[in-house]
């Protein structure tokens, strides 16, 4: 009966722990989500100060927007949560606020009166990084040549992602080893082959080659070992793991992002996910921009701008160098002229998220139900 009460008592005591640890994690959580994120108030910043660029009606602003409905679309069944400073929002409500936002650009209104609606409808954060600024790079998708066959001038073998992969068997040969690393640090690319064809191909990551797996042989390597309190050198076999290969598979559209839905060049970004939620609507401002006098300098991001740009833009890629808050990688389009633009996009400035108020999202389902 002791010993009952005894173990009773500890396991109060545990729970009791467990329950404060879980309590300190959620509230360490929300403290870290709002760490990052800054509500703007709009009674006390003119929206028109940070909003300077009318892209309503443009259409490749509205095919990224769509991209990114399409996502929400497809994942309505999971139960995902998109954090926005203390605020969670569903994939539902994701969609719909995208929704209004598109309805809101495509309406025949006024720009003036398309910030009222902006203000009265949907919540605004800038993001805090640790710099004072936030960084933009750009990224684009390189034009590789290649060949189907081995010559002197395409020598370096190119692999298609399948189940037995053969280092003796390349799917294609490109002119230099620097031509992969491209294609693997950009993600995707597009090759042109000799006979005038054009294919689109994604990263597919790296694997190990199976017939290098079967001539695979040991290697003696000296260690040092020790023994009775001596030390001692021993020869020891080791089997090297093969180094792996970057693979790649084909594509029937152009660049595609992490939603699996095609990168609009200017109009699609990577961020952190872990720190912005995917799909969602941001808005961009270059520090040059922000630093000027004159209104008439402002401008829409453009391939080849090479100072000030801003602009409305949805996260639609992640990248392995893309993290922190505010941290923006450009998607500026394909071949050299979109190189060029990654160079020129590369700055300093601030990113502003957009989502529905609640109030809103609710209003909007009930007039759609209705």
């Amino acid at each position: 009966m002791i010993k009952n009460m005894f173990f009773c008592k500890v396991f109060l005591f545990v729970t009791l722990l467990c329950g404060i640890a879980a309590a300190n994690s959620d509230s360490s959580i929300k403290a870290s989500s709002g760490d990052y994120l800054e509500k703007i108030n709009p009674e006390e910043i003119e929206l028109s100060r940070i909003f300077s660029v009318d892209l309503r009606h443009d259409e490749k602003f509205l095919k990224a927007i769509d991209s990114s409905i399409n996502f929400y679309t497809s994942i309505l069944g999971t139960d995902e949560l998109f954090a926005y400073g203390d605020e969670q929002y569903t994939p539902l409500q994701m969609l719909h606020s995208l929704i209004i936002f598109r309805k809101m650009v495509t309406a025949d209104k006024t720009y003036d009166e398309f910030l009222l609606e902006l203000k009265e409808y949907f919540d605004v954060y800038m993001t805090k990084s640790q710099d004072e600024h936030s960084k933009f790079t750009g990224y684009y998708t390189p034009e590789i040549q290649a060949s189907l066959v081995k010559t002197k001038m395409f020598s370096h073998p190119l692999y298609l992602t399948k189940a037995r992969l053969k280092s003796s068997k390349p799917d294609f040969y490109v002119q230099a080893r620097n031509d992969i690393k491209a294609l693997e640090m950009e993600g995707a690319g597009i090759l042109a082959l000799e006979d005038g064809q054009m294919l689109n191909i994604q990263y597919g990551g790296r694997k190990r080659a199976v017939d290098e797996l079967a001539k695979q042989r040991a290697k003696m390597v000296k260690k040092i070992v020790k023994t009775n309190g001596k030390k001692k050198a021993v020869f020891v076999k080791v089997r090297q793991a093969p180094k792996t290969k970057a693979v790649f598979y084909v594509t029937s559209s152009g660049p595609q992002g992490s939603l699996s839905t095609e990168l609009v060049p200017g109009y699609s970004a990577a961020m952190d996910m872990n720190l912005t939620p995917v799909g969602s609507l941001i808005y961009v401002k270059s520090k040059e921009l922000s630093d000027a006098i004159s209104d008439s300098s402002k401008v829409a991001f453009q391939e080849e701008k090479k100072s000030g740009y801003e602009s409305f833009m949805l996260v639609q890629d992640i990248g392995n160098a893309i993290k922190g808050p505010g941290r923006v990688d450009i998607y500026c389009g394909e071949g050299k002229k979109a190189e060029s633009c990654t160079y020129n996009v590369s700055s300093k400035g601030s990113v502003y998220l957009l989502i529905a108020k609640k109030n809103a999202l609710t209003d909007f389902l009930s007039t759609e139900v209705k």
